[in-house]
């Protein structure tokens, strides 16, 4: 609630009219309160000092102190000072009380100042979720970090102009041509990057939101686990058996999502400075040098894989899911960091009937008989362009069960 009254009260020519600051303060806490009760929550009020006449009665130092009462006594939160707008803000050229054009704009960008740090304050303060604390930061970047307009403007030599889809029916393999003689590394420095950026401008900004959860009782963490947000990162990052395991292996989880950085980004002290920033606010500095796993759905690919060949000496194993792009798994510098590819088909060596009966299995394979020791996602089927709903899902066995993974029915046999 915004409120912005109190010249009605101030300085009145009948003086029985004019409404002594003591009460003002009692009237309108009362009113807040009323506020409060009926609505059935602390709904937050913003108070402003008004109490401007005119030139010649620029404000009642009365009113304005009541009005300021009530941010020191915690009932309010403080709004902006509009009786600093004088007569060149005002209307009848300055004479009036109320605000002209240009006065209308003033008062809207002095009350965007006292309120925008309050929303961001409401979005980036410390959460309490599945046995861990979450933060979050946003920022707006511009266009030129993203993937893509890198890959456009960036020259890059070697690096092949085809960008074909990959086939996920036909496993993506390229022809034998396009494996000997394409080659989609981005061999792009970060000197390279800056110079096309000084040329040809950083573009439009969007803005760019970064998410860590770190689990209680870790006194150091291990390791990150780091989510592209495109696709299905951004639910990851919030699953309760995710978060389980994280807070068994002493792992933090992070994930940001805009367009700037999604699907791949540059430079990649991006990363490195927001791990940084993060371990500060979360009382963790080792997330500045720690070991990165790294998430990629789709386009996300651009990140988990092409990241990952950028910066082999911090990132211990890299994921990709369903890739949309070819260059983004042929990376050269990928393949020398532990991987892995999944693509959305049906599964051959358990489908069907066959597949539905060791779920159960594997689910009992951990310590116990709880579900947690399963890891469930249902990819879609063909293409990317599809999305067609399957049969197929990915399940994860916890192998560190001292039981392990039960035989797997294949064809009347266990294997």
């Amino acid at each position: 609630m915004l409120w912005h009254q109190g010249e009605s009260d101030a300085n009145q020519q009948d003086a029985s009219r004019t409404l002594p600051g003591e009460l003002y303060s009692r009237y309108l806490t009362q009113v807040i309160h009323d506020s409060r009760r009926d609505i059935g929550w602390g709904v937050p009020w913003f108070v402003a000092q008004a109490s401007y006449h005119g030139p010649d009665d620029r404000g009642s130092d009365d009113i304005r102190a009541a009005q300021a009462s009530l941010w020191k006594n915690g009932i309010a939160l403080e709004g902006p000072d509009t009786d600093a707008l004088g007569p060149e803000f005002r209307e009848q050229d300055g004479r009036g009380v109320h605000f002209s054009g240009a006065g209308l704009r003033a008062h809207a960008v002095a009350w965007a100042k006292k309120i925008a740090p309050w929303i961001a304050a409401q979005f980036t303060a410390p959460r309490k979720r599945d046995g861990g604390t979450e933060w979050s930061r946003f920022e707006q970047l511009p266009e030129c970090h993203a993937i893509g307009w890198v890959r456009r403007n960036v020259a890059s030599s070697g690096t092949g102009r085809w960008d074909g889809v990959l086939d996920e029916a036909k496993r993506g393999t390229p022809s034998p041509q396009q494996a000997v003689e394409r080659n989609w590394a981005l061999d792009i420095s970060d000197d390279m990057w800056r110079a096309t950026v000084e040329k040809q401008g950083e573009g439009l900004r969007e803005e760019v939101a970064f998410e860590l959860w770190v689990p209680d009782g870790a006194d150091v963490l291990r390791g990150i686990v780091v989510m592209s947000g495109h696709g299905s990162g951004g639910g990851l990052f919030k699953r309760q058996d995710l978060r389980a395991l994280a807070r068994e292996l002493r792992l933090a989880l992070f994930v940001f999502n805009g367009n700037p950085m999604q699907r791949g980004f540059w430079p990649r002290s991006l990363l490195f400075e927001q791990l940084k920033a993060f371990g500060a606010i979360s009382g963790h500095p080792e997330l500045a040098h720690a070991l990165l796993f790294l998430y990629g759905h789709s386009n996300g690919t651009g990140f988990s894989a092409v990241f990952a060949a950028g910066a082999p000496e911090r990132v211990w194993g890299w994921l990709s899911m369903r890739p949309g792009i070819t260059f983004q798994v042929y990376q050269p510098g990928a393949a020398r960091v532990p991987g892995l590819v999944i693509f959305g088909v049906n599964d051959v060596f358990l489908p069907g009937r066959r597949e539905r009966k060791t779920s159960p299995s594997c689910r009992r394979c951990g310590s116990n008989t709880r579900p947690s020791g399963t890891w469930p996602s249902r990819p879609t089927r063909g293409t990317a362009r599809e999305r067609k709903p399957g049969r197929s899902s990915f399940r994860f066995c916890d192998t560190r069960s001292p039981r392990g993974c039960p035989p797997m029915p294949i064809r009347g046999r266990s294997r």
